[in-house]
C-alpha cells in the first residue's frame, strides 16, 4: 500500500530503542515525500492543455487581463480589483515564474492613500527597468504616502505615464519634481470643487523639459506660468482647464506655441483663449489638429477661428457661455459663420445633417467670468454630417438654455441642410409642437428617439391629416407628417419609482394606437422600441401588440435611471 522505505519506517517505529533518532528517520522520509508530491503536481499541471501554451502566448494573456481590469475599472476606488491580475501568479509555480519575468506586467502602479501600499516596491522591482506608468489619488491628509512616493521619484527618470488627481499641492508635486526624460503623457486633475487659488503649478515640474510627451492634460491649476509647459513639437494631445485666476495669455504667446506643435491632433481649452486676439494678424495653421473642444465666450471663440486654420478638423466642441453682451443664439450664428475644416467647407453648399441630438444638460453648469460664478441651464446640439466614410465630422455646441430651442433650430437650420436628415435624438420635454413641425416634412428622417412627455407632442403632429399643417412659411403642407419615419424609440427621461400607470397613460397610448394604425401604407411605422418606465406599463406594451400588429414592438425592461 505505501512504499517499501515507509513501510519499513512504520514497522521499525516499535522496534527501535531510541526513539527520538527514529522520528528523525521519519521526518526526514516526510519531507522527502513531500517534495515527491509537490514534484508529481508540477508534472500533473505541466500535462494541462493550457499549459502547452507557449511562454509568448500566456504572457500576452496576462496582460491582456490587466489591461482589460485598468481600463473597466476605477483606479481610484478599485485598487484590489486594478491589482487583481496579480492572482495568476498564485496559480502554478508555471504561471508564477512567467507573470514575474514578465517586466511589462509589473510597470502600471496605482498609489491610493486609504490602500495598503505593500505593492509598489515589489512591482517596482519586478518592473525592472522597463517605463513605468504611475497614478496617484492625493487627500489634504495623504501625508503618509510620503515614504511611497519617495520610493517612486527614485525612479522618476523612467516614468512614462503619470496621472496625478485630488488634491494638489507643493508637497505632492515636489515628489515628481524634474521627470521628463522618458515622460510620454501627464495628466494632473485638481479635484476639489473649488480648488485654491493657491494651488499653482510648480516650474520645477519640468525643469528638465520633456522631449517625449505626446499627452499634456491639466486641470483646476493656476497656470500663471503656463509657458514653461512642454509644449513641444511632440505633442499630439493637449487640455487645458485651469483654475479661474489664471490670467489668460496673450494672443502672439498662445498662436506661438500652436505653431511649434505640429503633430497636435486633439486640443481641449476651457476660459484659457485670449482676449487680444484682434492685435494677431498672422493666420496661424494646426495642420494635424481633428478635434477640438473649447468652453468660452463666443467671441473669444470667433476670434480664435479667425486666426487659427484647422484644415483636418473631424470633430468640434463648443460651449458658449460666460459673455452676456449678446443674444445666444446671434452668438451662434457668428459661431456657425466661423467654424471652419471639412464640416463646413464649401461655403456655396451648406453641410448635410445626417443625425441630430437635442438633449438638456441637468443641473446648474459653472461659469466662471472675471472671477464671477454664473448659474445657467445648459441646452447640448450633437450634429452628425452625411459624408460617405463610416466615421462622419460631428459638430457638438452647448448654449444657454435661455432662447427656445426653435429660434436655435432656425439658426442652425440656416447655416445646414437638414433635407436629408437620417435620425433625430430629442431628450428635452420643451420642444413644442411647433417645433416638431419643423421636421415633419423631411423626407429621409426614418428614426426619432424621444421622451414619453414630448412624444405626445409628436404625436399631436403625426394625427394630422395632409393639408391641415402649417409649414414655416405660412402655408399649408400637403403630404404626410414624417413621411420616411418606420422607428420610434421612446425613453423616459424623469424616473419615479412609486408612479402608477393612470387612465390619462393609457388613454394616451389608445392615441398612438389610433395615429400609428391611421397611417398610410407606404408610411407604417415598423417599429416601436420602448424602455421600461412607469408611465408605459406591460398593459400598455400587450394593448400595442393586440391592436397594432404588423408593428415590432421591443420592450427593454432594464430600469435605466439616466438613459
Amino acid at each position: 500500500m505505501w512504499s517499501p522505505v515507509t513501510e519499513r519506517l512504520i514497522r521499525e517505529a516499535n522496534e527501535t530503542p531510541i526513539a527520538d533518532a527514529h522520528r528523525n528517520i521519519v521526518e526526514q522520509r516526510m519531507l522527502e515525500v513531500e517534495e515527491e508530491l509537490r514534484a508529481l503536481k508540477i508534472c500533473r499541471n505541466t500535462l494541462v492543455p493550457v499549459n502547452k501554451l507557449p511562454v509568448e502566448i500566456l504572457t500576452r494573456i496576462f496582460e491582456a487581463l490587466a489591461k482589460s481590469l485598468a481600463d473597466n475599472l476605477d483606479w481610484r476606488f478599485s485598487t484590489y480589483k486594478v491589482l487583481s491580475w496579480i492572482s495568476v501568479t498564485h496559480v502554478c509555480r508555471h504561471w508564477r515564474a512567467i507573470a514575474i519575468d514578465d517586466a511589462t506586467l509589473w510597470t502600471d502602479i496605482p498609489i491610493v492613500p486609504d490602500k495598503p501600499l505593500r505593492h509598489i516596491p515589489v512591482m517596482l522591482e519586478r518592473s525592472q527597468n522597463s517605463p513605468l506608468s504611475i497614478r496617484t489619488h492625493w487627500y489634504s491628509d495623504s501625508t503618509h504616502l510620503i515614504d511611497a512616493l519617495d520610493i517612486v521619484h527614485s525612479q522618476s527618470h523612467r516614468i512614462k505615464y503619470l496621472h496625478l488627481t485630488g488634491y494638489m499641492d507643493e508637497l505632492l508635486l515636489s515628489k515628481f519634481s524634474g521627470i521628463g526624460p522618458e515622460l510620454q503623457s501627464f495628466i494632473l486633475h485638481d479635484s476639489g470643487f473649488l480648488a485654491s487659488e493657491n494651488s499653482e503649478l510648480s516650474k520645477d515640474l519640468f525643469h528638465n523639459g520633456a522631449p517625449l510627451l505626446k499627452q499634456l492634460e491639466i486641470a483646476g491649476v493656476v497656470l500663471n506660468n503656463w509657458t514653461d509647459l512642454p509644449l513641444g513639437p511632440g505633442l499630439v494631445h493637449l487640455h487645458l482647464d485651469p483654475h479661474p485666476h489664471t490670467r489668460r495669455p496673450l494672443a502672439q504667446d498662445l498662436l506661438h506655441f500652436f505653431g511649434l506643435m505640429p503633430l497636435l491632433q486633439t486640443l481641449s481649452l476651457t476660459n484659457f483663449l485670449p482676449t487680444d486676439f484682434e492685435s494677431a494678424s498672422n493666420i496661424t495653421v494646426c495642420p494635424a489638429l481633428k478635434s477640438l473642444s473649447i468652453q468660452d465666450s463666443a467671441t473669444s471663440i470667433t476670434n480664435f477661428l479667425r486666426v487659427v486654420q484647422l484644415p483636418q478638423l473631424h470633430e468640434a466642441v463648443y460651449a458658449l457661455f460666460g459673455d452676456l453682451s449678446e443674444p445666444s443664439n446671434t452668438a451662434l450664428e457668428r459661431l456657425l459663420i466661423a467654424h471652419p475644416g471639412p464640416i463646413i467647407e464649401n461655403r456655396r453648399q451648406k453641410p448635410g445633417a445626417r443625425e441630430i441630438g437635442i438633449y438638456p444638460i441637468p443641473g446648474l453648469h459653472l461659469v466662471e467670468r472675471d472671477f464671477q460664478t454664473l448659474h445657467t441651464h445648459t441646452l447640448q446640439f450633437d450634429i452628425s454630417f452625411d459624408m460617405a466614410e463610416k466615421d462622419t465630422p460631428s459638430l457638438t455646441v452647448k448654449l444657454p438654455h435661455h432662447t427656445r430651442i426653435g429660434e436655435y433650430l432656425s439658426t442652425f437650420m440656416g447655416h445646414m441642410d437638414f433635407s436629408r436628415l437620417l435620425c433625430l435624438r430629442v431628450d428635452t420635454n420643451q420642444l413644442s409642437r411647433d417645433e416638431w413641425v419643423c421636421f415633419s416634412q423631411l423626407e429621409f428622417l426614418n428614426k426619432i428617439v424621444t421622451s414619453w412627455k414630448p412624444l405626445l407632442d409628436l404625436l399631436s403632429v403625426m394625427g394630422d391629416t395632409p393639408g391641415n399643417i402649417l409649414s414655416q412659411d405660412g402655408g399649408l403642407q400637403g403630404s404626410l407628417p414624417f413621411p420616411a419615419l418606420t422607428e420610434i424609440e421612446c425613453k423616459e427621461v424623469a424616473y419615479h419609482p412609486y408612479k402608477a400607470s393612470n387612465d390619462t397613460n393609457t388613454q394616451n397610448v389608445r392615441n398612438l394606437i389610433s395615429i400609428l394604425n391611421a397611417r398610410p401604407e407606404s408610411g407604417r411605422i415598423r417599429t416601436l422600441r420602448v424602455r421600461y418606465r412607469p408611465v408605459f406599463t406591460k398593459t400598455h406594451y400587450d394593448l400595442v401588440r393586440t391592436h397594432v400588429p404588423d408593428l415590432q414592438v421591443i420592450w427593454v425592461e432594464e430600469a435605466e435611471f439616466f438613459p
